[in-house]
């Protein structure tokens, strides 16, 4: 059963996976990257940056940011990023427990029921 056996590890992958949560709000110039099919940040001083990185197994979390996002002309995009933070993690939630649930529904196939 090579396929059933795949698709498991494709979800124990997945799983570990989904233990980090990063969000960046930058602020700067950009660029279309065609190889990526993505924009990407053209390295310049004046870019402003926010990223928060959680750790969903430990519940550490830890936000870096310019100043700018703190006390200066970025603050309505920091309410942003700390709103997109906290959509992050029902996302996330929802994803780990759509995994629980196509593992459970995975092993009760496996064993014939």
């Amino acid at each position: 059963m090579a396929g059933f056996d795949d698709f498991l590890e494709d979800l124990k992958k997945a799983a570990v996976n989904a233990k980090t949560l990063e969000i960046t709000t930058a602020v700067g110039p950009i660029t279309w990257d065609a190889a990526k099919q993505d924009y990407v940040p053209i390295a310049d001083p004046t870019i402003k940056a926010m990223k928060t990185k959680i750790d969903l197994f430990e519940g550490d979390m830890l936000t870096q940011m310019d100043p700018e996002f703190a006390t200066g002309t970025l603050q309505n995009l920091r309410d942003y990023h700390l709103k997109t933070q906290a959509d992050g993690k029902d996302i996330i939630k929802k994803n780990v427990e759509a995994l629980e649930a196509l593992f459970g529904l995975m092993l009760k196939l496996k064993k014939g029921g």
